[in-house]
């Protein structure tokens, strides 16, 4: 088939110029739609209040309808365009009362009367609403008797969220969502919406098929422990949790039950949920923890980790304090948990220990390690890294696959031991250099310096096919014909490197924009 061997960022183009794939083109160019207050928003909505109208009296026109096509809908007041930006400029006013009061009465009713026809948005798999004060009866009737698998209610500004109104019959009434996110914020002294709301208008109607849970934000005000009573989350293997306050036992144990196999515990917490993680015991199915909190409160760690040595991923994102984590966490993992394949740590600390780097070679299952090791009251990278000694210590990881460093830094010459390592001109001036010693220069100069590191890690530590050090990602490949080890640097910027890492090291759940675009391309390619 022709249309694989065309790059997948020129096929929309390339489709569009074809008659014989105007299916092709609209798959790709609306499969994404951003309805906010801009002029391309009306225009969109309006073809597909048309297409709804034409549906009602069984009109089939000649055109294809735009609606079939949309798979990802994202409802905002500031939603920013993204497509066809030359056929409808953006206009993005300000947006007060009154631009709200007059978006609502024109948009959301709309919106919702689209959702509940399956008949116009057939495949409509993921929404993301943005737009908490419009969280009404109507709108989750609409949801419900949409195609939605995939619900995001966003609220990053801390808005109230009055829901109260929903009648008993959705409360209770059955709601087959496999995934949903609700974030309201992390101030949690401003957050309105308390976790019986969420647990009793959307999480339990949806519990016994949800697959993924991403909830930041709530606090339970009107409850009392024991109160609740969650149904069975069966299906539910991934969870996030983070800035939330709740004081029911029962809820915790039922979202975090034997058969979960991804956990992420955010910030700010009751001291309830530190308690029960204390006492949770074994989780069976548990595979990958991801411990993501300004505090690392190893009470509740420690205890967790010694009842779930079969873990194959952790996660340990911000600084923790070189002694608990060489002095309790890394000694643990080397104790006990043979299984292992993913490990990430970081330190508040400019440095890592020769102690800890002993124990981390203990854990001879490795296949994907991430150091990093930074002051957290600094922005400075301070971590003046020594390769030598840590190939030392992880040569013995004989499986290890993918090796990530991050904060490290280095000395601009032996007698120079300040300046910025990272910064040209800083580099150049420390170095005495003159203006004839140009950026691009200093860029060459410095990747050939991290080549010839990364080509002694590979000599040592064969099975090594990615690494990435000196703000530098450098895959391994095999020459085919000679079979020799290539490095092939690549220079990536500080958001991509962390979009990177996040992804091999799980620190997050799903990315419902990333399925959509995985999901279409699949679909292209059959």
């Amino acid at each position: 088939m022709v249309v694989q061997h065309i790059p997948w960022d020129s096929l929309g183009s390339w489709a569009l110029v074809h008659s014989s794939c105007r299916r092709l083109a609209h798959s790709l160019q609306f499969s994404s739609v951003d309805l906010g207050t801009s002029k391309h928003s009306s225009a969109v909505l309006a073809q597909l209040r048309q297409e709804a109208e034409d549906a009602k009296h069984s009109v089939s026109g000649k055109r294809l309808s735009i609606g079939s096509f949309i798979r990802h809908l994202s409802l905002s007041l500031k939603s920013p365009d993204t497509s066809t930006e030359d056929n409808f400029p953006n206009s993005q006013p300000d947006v007060n009362a009154e631009t709200e009061a007059v978006y609502h009465d024109n948009n959301i009713k709309a919106i919702e009367a689209l959702l509940s026809q399956r008949t116009v948005l057939p495949r409509l798999y993921t929404l993301d609403w943005d737009e908490p004060n419009f969280l009404q009866p109507s709108f989750f009737r609409a949801v419900r008797n949409s195609t939605v698998q995939r619900l995001y209610i966003l609220n990053h500004e801390n808005h109230e969220v009055p829901i109260r109104e929903i009648p008993q019959s959705l409360q209770s009434s059955f709601w087959p969502l496999r995934s949903l996110q609700v974030t309201l914020g992390a101030a949690l002294g401003n957050i309105t919406l308390d976790v019986r709301d969420v647990c009793e208008y959307l999480l339990f109607p949806c519990a016994p098929t949800l697959e993924s849970l991403n909830w930041e934000g709530g606090r339970q005000n009107s409850i009392q422990d024991g109160h609740l009573t969650p149904p069975d989350f069966a299906s539910l293997s991934d969870l996030k949790l983070s800035s939330l306050e709740i004081t029911d036992k029962a809820l915790l144990q039922a979202l975090i039950h034997d058969n979960l196999v991804f956990l992420a515990v955010g910030e700010y917490f009751s001291r309830l949920f530190f308690k029960f993680f204390k006492k949770r015991g074994k989780v069976p199915g548990l595979q990958s923890l991801v411990w993501h909190m300004e505090r690392v409160h190893q009470n509740a760690l420690l205890p967790f980790l010694r009842a779930n040595t079969h873990l194959l991923s952790l996660a340990i994102p911000n600084g923790v304090p070189s002694m608990i984590l060489d002095q309790e966490i890394i000694p643990t993992l080397g104790e006990s948990f043979s299984n292992m394949t993913s490990l990430s740590l970081a330190w508040d600390s400019p440095e890592i220990s020769r102690q800890a780097l002993d124990g981390l070679s203990k854990l001879v299952s490795l296949q994907k390690l991430h150091l990093r090791a930074q002051d957290r009251q600094r922005s400075r990278w301070e971590w003046l890294i020594n390769h030598e000694d840590l190939r030392f210590y992880l040569v013995s990881l004989r499986r290890l696959k993918k090796l990530a460093i991050t904060k490290d830094t280095y000395l601009i010459a032996p007698e120079i031991p300040d300046g910025d390592y990272y910064e040209y001109e800083s580099y150049r001036d420390a170095a005495g250099l003159d203006d004839g010693y140009t950026e691009e220069v200093y860029k060459q100069d410095h990747q050939e310096r991290m080549l010839r590191e990364a080509t002694r890690y590979i000599k040592e530590m064969p099975a090594l096919n990615w690494l990435h050090f000196g703000q530098l990602s450098m895959p391994v490949e095999s020459c085919v014909i000679s079979g020799r080890k290539i490095i092939k640097p690549q220079r990536l910027s500080g958001l991509e490197s962390a979009s990177m890492l996040r992804k091999i090291f799980r620190w997050r759940v799903f990315d419902s924009h990333d399925y959509i675009f995985l999901s279409l391309k699949a679909q292209l390619e059959n």
